[in-house]
């Protein structure tokens, strides 16, 4: 299983400048420029972990840098579409899959009855604009709207004893979580 850490925002690179002289001359040494560290050849990677069925859950790494600011993750989602992947399996990068390598497959990561109702209502289509992903108009997390009126979504709830709050990658929650 792979987590590339991709979801660099492009037009903060462009609005970047030159890097400092320490990360110029590494750079120069690797005949790359920041936007190929960054993200150029993670679209090289993308195809050869899709080619040879790894395991990919996307993710960033926020904070480290401007490029890569929180928010960023669908982003990374995007990225792996611009490295040929199709839409639907990057997408699942970010939720059915990602679920799964946190353990939490049969409580989220697919709308299903009994499942967390973790939605993201995009402007758009996601099979011919996949960056519509970073324009949401409605996000739902647990059934519940956000940022509009909060108001319960009607549907089955996840199932009883289980939880998403608080649970943490590779461990499984508490039966008796919240």
């Amino acid at each position: 299983m792979v987590g590339p850490t991709l979801g660099s925002d492009l037009r903060v690179i462009a609005a970047m400048g030159e890097p400092p002289p320490q990360i110029a001359a590494v750079l120069a040494k690797l005949n790359m420029t920041v936007e190929d560290g960054l993200t150029k050849r993670a679209y090289t990677l993308a195809p050869l972990l899709e080619a040879h069925g790894v395991t990919v859950v996307s993710g960033v790494d926020a904070g480290v840098g401007p490029p890569k600011t929180h928010g960023n993750a669908w982003i990374a989602v995007h990225d792996l579409v611009r490295g040929g992947w199709p839409v639907d399996r990057a997408l699942a990068t970010a939720t059915s899959v990602a679920a799964e390598a946190c353990r939490l497959g049969d409580v989220t990561g697919r709308l299903a009855p009994g499942y967390a109702a973790d939605l993201l209502v995009v402007d758009g289509d996601l099979r011919a604009d996949p960056e519509s992903l970073g324009r949401p108009v409605e996000v739902v997390v647990r059934g519940v709207r956000r940022g509009g009126p909060q108001r319960k979504v009607s549907g089955p709830r996840p199932r009883a004893g289980r939880s998403v709050r608080g649970s943490r990658c590779g461990r499984r929650p508490s039966p008796t979580a919240t």
